[in-house]
């Protein structure tokens, strides 16, 4: 496998892991579920489907796409409890300009 194989092979891992599975774009202001700790764009969250069930406090559940485990999306004294997800956060700050890239593009890069 040749460099330029390997850096493709990079790119399409780091396009995966950096895109949201609700939206399919890359991720904007990526935030953990707090039951599964799985990321989803921040806007994205809300338009998760509703559990018909209501959480202890009166507070309403979402639940993941990837998992289907419910998480409570407000703490009983109304804090948001998806939280910031600096790992992802991190990686579109050091790899977002790759994932533009299409192979054409990268093989000119390599050249």
């Amino acid at each position: 496998m040749s460099d330029g194989d390997v850096a493709l092979a990079l790119i399409h891992h780091v396009r995966q892991t950096a895109t949201c599975t609700v939206c399919k774009l890359p991720f904007r202001s990526p935030c953990l579920l707090p039951a599964c700790l799985h990321t989803f764009c921040r806007q994205c969250v809300p338009s998760l489907d509703i559990n018909c069930d209501i959480a202890e406090e009166n507070q309403p559940k979402v639940l993941c796409p990837q998992c289907s485990q419910e998480s409570v999306l407000l703490s009983p004294d109304g804090e948001e409890t998806a939280v910031k997800d600096y790992f992802a956060n991190k990686l579109l700050e050091s790899t977002g300009h790759l994932l533009g890239l299409n192979k054409c593009k990268f093989n000119v890069l390599l050249h």
